[in-house]
């Protein structure tokens, strides 16, 4: 129900032309603000019924059942556009919320628009939606499907010319080989003094003395950190490949992986710094054995990453305790 302060279309013999266009345009802003709240409350009931009912998908997917709202007002509900577009969406976001509606134009008439436009046709069949190609830099092997000489043979006699053929692509996977790198180093001597032994340096490794290259611990980590994939059942993989890596080992791996890399946490950190948009947050967590605290003392993991999606970096900081003056430290000369 649109509820309307009836008070401004009361008149009486002072009311000027001047005030009266002021009472029409006030009733129609009036109006036009209730029933903004309505698209945006129709389409909130929407998603909540898209999330209680709908297919299980980690990307929800437009469907006919949601509104047909302006691109103003789609962008409160739709969740990729708010992570991928950050800057754009909660800007946009403040404006609607800031500013009174009578003063943007552009949201008056998109309203409007959105709420004279014709409802969308439930029967209405969707779009179909062809089989994607598989990608052109996979290496492609030909399985040859011919006719046998017998069945080349036309029933009048003649023989049967190929016009053409039709090809249909599979995707097959081939399990994960390894491979062992041999160093071979060759030693070099004197035969005639026989005194001195020259030899190729060994390379430089990220473990020395170690066993896996930089490939095999870049595996490790981005299956454990992007794939969510513990280190126990990477250990179980690798078992089933015929190779023994134990968790101690992969631990181990994992932490001097982090070693390596902490040079370029005070280069993210500038990065960020010098970013005009930054996000923070922190999150709990628990560190067991932890000098001077308990077991259960509770530990907060911060995190910053840049607001905007050109040059993206994310940096995350353990700290004991919430307080504002971590985010104070780590933002140190940041403007924005």
């Amino acid at each position: 129900m649109i509820k309307i302060d009836l008070s401004l279309f009361e008149f009486d013999e002072n009311t000027t032309p001047e005030m009266y266009q002021a009472k029409l345009v006030s009733a129609h802003r009036a109006m036009l603000s209730v029933l903004e709240k309505n698209v945006l409350l129709e389409g909130e009931k929407a998603l909540l019924l898209q999330k209680l009912y709908g297919k299980s998908s980690e990307k929800k997917k437009r469907s006919g059942k949601l509104p047909e709202t302006p691109e103003l007002l789609q962008q409160v509900f739709d969740e990729a556009v708010v992570d991928t577009d950050d800057t754009s969406a909660d800007t946009e976001n403040e404006e609607l919320n800031s500013e009174p509606i009578s003063e943007n134009a552009d949201l008056d008439s998109a309203v409007s628009n959105a709420l004279l436009s014709e409802p969308i046709d439930k029967n209405t069949p969707a779009s179909k939606r062809g089989r994607k190609r598989l990608p052109n830099h996979f290496i492609r092997e030909n399985v040859i499907h011919d006719l046998s000489d017998a069945e080349k043979q036309c029933a009048c006699g003649c023989q049967l010319s190929k016009i053409g053929e039709e090809v249909s692509e599979q995707l097959e996977v081939i399990p994960a080989q390894l491979k062992v790198l041999r160093h071979v180093r060759y030693k070099y001597a004197c035969r005639g003094c026989e005194e001195g032994v020259k030899i190729a340096p060994v390379p430089a490794q990220p473990i020395p003395k170690g066993i896996p290259t930089a490939g095999l611990l870049s595996h490790v980590c981005v299956s454990k950190y992007d794939d969510h994939l513990p280190l126990y059942r990477q250990a179980e993989i690798w078992q089933r490949l015929g190779v023994d890596l134990s968790r101690s080992t992969l631990s181990s791996w994992v932490l001097q992986v982090g070693a390596l890399l902490q040079p370029l946490i005070p280069l993210l950190q500038n990065h960020l710094v010098q970013s005009g948009y930054v996000k923070a947050d922190e999150t709990t967590t628990q560190v067991l054995r932890e000098p001077d605290r308990a077991a259960t003392s509770t530990s907060y993991m911060w995190l910053y990453m840049t607001g905007n999606s050109l040059n993206p970096a994310i940096v995350y900081e353990y700290q004991a305790t919430r307080q504002g003056e971590h985010a104070v430290t780590f933002l140190k000369g940041f403007k924005g």
